[in-house]
């Protein structure tokens, strides 16, 4: 079984917005994993419910990362695109070769926390850098107009 995922303030990509969305998306992959013990039928409608949140608000989230780099003016928002439409492919690729067998619920999960992990840690930390410099150069405060009669 994948570790629980927990949050450490040095996953921050420094943006408040953004790292609240990874907080609730860690948790709910943690969520998961309370359902891999039984294969009972309640237990599987409650994986599929938790799924069903984790893909949703996956795609919220995404679009909130996005238009946030693209305010920014972030370099690389190609690359971060093509990152979360893979993510949305791979979940429903494995979605699609479970059907008709048994679903791997372990396997799942293994593929949503590491790429969760992973993505925070590497990929989303290469825009942590811009994302700060563009927030505290949109909170300095003007400059003060230049006085003559000093």
């Amino acid at each position: 079984m994948p570790k629980k995922l927990s949050w450490n303030p040095n996953y921050s990509v420094g943006e408040p917005t953004l790292d609240a969305q990874h907080q609730k998306l860690m948790g709910l992959c943690n969520r998961l994993s309370t359902c891999l013990a039984d294969n009972d039928e309640r237990a599987n409608a409650m994986f599929f419910e938790i799924l069903a949140d984790l893909s949703a608000y996956a795609r919220e989230h995404f679009e909130t990362e996005e238009s946030i780099l693209r305010a920014c003016k972030y370099p690389r928002l190609t690359t971060q695109e093509a990152d979360h439409a893979e993510y949305e492919r791979h979940v429903r690729e494995f979605l699609a070769s479970a059907r008709g067998s048994v679903l791997d619920k372990a396997d799942l999960l293994k593929l949503m926390t590491n790429w969760w992990r992973d993505h925070i840690l590497i990929a989303d930390m290469d825009y942590r850098n811009h994302v700060v410099a563009f927030n505290q150069a949109s909170h300095q405060p003007a400059a003060a107009p230049f006085r003559h009669d000093k």
